[in-house]
């Protein structure tokens, strides 16, 4: 269901521009038609996001995931082991 309602929604979004490049009335039609349903959907967009703060949710979220690979790279101590691959790599094909 999940993966036909994207393709369905891939060829309406296919046929509609075919629709809005069309010359004549059903292009005019298609372009006013499109441009409203365009800027109602941003607006609810714009509304729900700023109801159910998407952007701070967001924002916390990543600071979270952050501030977890930092302690994990601190813990493993993966970007010094990294660094120090890298070098041993061009040492050793220097020599």
């Amino acid at each position: 269901m999940l993966i036909g309602g994207r393709i369905a929604a891939l060829v309406a979004a296919g046929g509609a521009a075919v629709a809005a490049t069309t010359p004549g009335r059903v292009g005019e039609i298609n372009r006013s038609t499109v441009g409203a349903a365009t800027a109602t959907a941003g607006e609810g967009i714009h509304d729900f996001c700023e109801k159910h703060d998407v952007v701070g949710k967001t924002r916390a979220g990543l600071v979270a995931a952050g501030n977890q690979l930092k302690d994990f790279d601190k813990k493993h101590q993966v970007t010094t082991k990294a660094i120090k691959g890298v070098k041993d790599l061009f040492t050793s094909s220097s020599s």
